[in-house]
């Protein structure tokens, strides 16, 4: 736990004995509760950050990964690589139901007009959920795996990592083993019209992330970006 208000970045940890979980992927806050996603554990962990003290342990399948709260609707909803699912909760992680989505989901970011952007890691694409009628009403297909989203105007930024963009290179599909083929790009997706275009485009490296503070873009990874 890090306090930004202090300059010199103070850094409490919790005891790793005392962590529950294994595998902490992801923290997230509800009001003053910090959740965190526990990938091979089956539970999300909620501890104080003001005590660090562990408060609860609440029950999820094996394999989850991120986590989003929609305040409006009070609805926690998390992504499980294992289930190809987005799982539904309320705020007391009681099951509300789960959404299909595409294989190994991970990334997921708000879009506008009240829709839910996933990025489906093994299928190389985003599903696209309707938060009213919890239905996957689109799928962009980006030919590489996205780990990380985030919404830029009226675009949604997907990193892909490791990514092999086979629709986009050469016009034709690539050699899976082939590094010297291996591109990485960042792609924008259009919310309104689904048109896609790339904003980065790198051989050999990997984009992990992607976050958006005060209007300014960061990608993060090994990669070094050029315009392109």
């Amino acid at each position: 736990v890090i306090d930004l208000s202090d300059s010199s970045y103070n850094v409490r940890n919790i005891n790793p004995q005392k962590w529950p979980g294994e595998h902490p992927l992801q923290a997230m806050f509800i009001g003053n509760r910090c959740l965190v996603t526990n990938e091979y554990s089956d539970f999300i962990t909620e501890f104080d950050p003001a005590t660090l003290e562990i408060v609860a342990n609440h029950p999820v399948p094996l394999y989850s990964q991120e986590m989003l709260y929609d305040a409006g609707a009070e609805v926690v909803y998390v992504s499980n690589r294992w289930l190809d699912e987005v799982l539904l909760y309320d705020r007391a992680f009681n099951p509300l139901g789960s959404i299909k989505v595409g294989r190994n989901p991970k990334a997921m970011a708000f879009g506008s007009n009240n829709m839910l952007y996933v990025g489906n890691v093994g299928s190389w694409d985003v599903s696209v959920i309707d938060r009213g009628s919890k239905r996957v009403v689109a799928t962009h297909y980006l030919g590489s795996g996205p780990t990380g989203l985030a919404e830029i105007g009226s675009e949604m930024a997907a990193t892909n990592h490791g990514g092999r963009n086979l629709q986009k290179i050469n016009g034709a599909p690539l050699i899976e083993n082939d590094q010297q083929d291996i591109v990485n790009v960042v792609t924008l997706i259009d919310q309104q019209s689904g048109a896609m275009r790339d904003l980065f485009r790198n051989a050999g490296g990997d984009y992990m992330d992607v976050v958006v503070d005060s209007g300014l873009q960061g990608f993060t990874g090994r990669a070094r970006c050029r315009m392109q």
